[in-house]
């Protein structure tokens, strides 16, 4: 079970998942730590074949999740939907402006 928050961010999930892929482990995320990590988790399961579940806490889902972003994964009969709007940068408070700096204008944009 790997936890991209503890684990070192989203690449070394990633570089974990393939690891345990390489020698055919099933791969599981975890989620305790807030809706970044679920949504983080979410992509790397999205994009892996051999991540079988992402856990999440229903308690933390819908009680306080829903206080810190503006969109939730729809989650219907144990299974969760990528929310098909850009929540990186809609819901993400504070987060946008770093996320930025970090990336180069992609279309055209003037990067403050």
């Amino acid at each position: 079970m790997v936890d991209p928050t503890w684990n070192g961010g989203i690449s070394e999930t990633r570089r974990v998942i393939d690891l345990a892929q390489t020698y055919n482990i099933p791969a599981t995320i975890h989620d305790c730590t807030g809706p970044l990590t679920l949504f983080s988790g979410l992509h790397l399961a999205a994009s892996s074949t051999n991540v079988v579940f992402q856990e999440t806490v229903r308690a933390h889902i819908r009680s306080f999740y829903d206080k810190l972003v503006d969109t939730l994964p729809v989650i219907e009969q144990g299974k969760a939907r990528l929310p098909r709007d850009r929540v990186w940068e809609r819901g993400c408070g504070g987060v946008v402006p770093a996320r930025r700096e970090f990336l180069p204008a992609q279309r055209g944009e003037k990067v403050t």
